[in-house]
């Protein structure tokens, strides 16, 4: 997707920030999963109530890749 997306002098500068990206996102989640089991919250719970917010934003993605598939 990011290489339909993204103009195309810019694509190898946009995989590396989506690899940069990927690699934040496992290190937070890592993280996350510390504080988490550190509060005594449920990850099960917690993992629900965020797939629902993720869920709501895909119409909104939709609209913004203007009919790239």
């Amino acid at each position: 997707m990011v290489t339909k997306l993204a103009p195309t002098q810019r694509v190898s500068m946009m995989m590396g920030f989506w690899f940069t990206a990927v690699a934040a996102a496992n290190y937070l989640a890592g993280t996350l999963e510390f504080l988490l089991a550190e509060s005594g919250l449920p990850l099960y719970w917690f993992l629900v109530a965020s797939s629902m917010e993720a869920g709501l934003l895909v119409p909104l993605m939709g609209r913004l890749m203007h009919g790239v598939k």
